[in-house]
């Protein structure tokens, strides 16, 4: 697979058609494809030795831009992972059918925060009647 630029280049189109994308994800598509382009602007920097100009495109600097915040992630990332229990992790995904798609657009920190609570429940009372996890 290619750049995240080069994906959200190819499938923003058709997803577009399909479905409408929010303010927030069309600014965020936008930054992405133009981060270290000449869209952004650059500097140009001429090597002394040999006359020679290199040319630095400016970043997006967006915090969901891979090229802008990889290392930040990576650190991030290395800082909960000291966190973590000596213990075995399982990872449940819960997710919303489509159809809600529209209405968590205009309702997001509600949907979610609802989401969470019914996710949280049900593994609570899963786990509370399953003697295998100690129930």
């Amino acid at each position: 697979m290619g750049k995240l630029a080069d994906i959200i280049t190819r499938f923003e189109p058709p997803l577009k058609r399909k479905r409408a994308l929010s303010a927030q994800q069309c600014k965020v598509f936008g930054s992405v494809k133009a981060c270290r382009t000449s869209r952004l602007g650059a500097s140009v920097q001429t090597v002394c030795a040999c006359g020679n100009e290199i040319v630095a495109y400016n970043s997006c600097r967006d915090r969901h831009c891979p090229q802008c915040q990889g290392r930040a992630t990576r650190k991030w990332v290395a800082a909960q992972s000291e966190r973590l229990l000596p213990t075995r992790y399982h990872h449940c995904v819960f997710t919303l059918p489509d159809t809600l798609d529209e209405l968590v657009r205009y309702n997001e920190a509600a949907i979610y925060d609802l989401l969470f609570a019914a996710s949280s429940g049900t593994l609570k009372s899963f786990f509370a009647s399953d003697r295998r996890f100690g129930g």
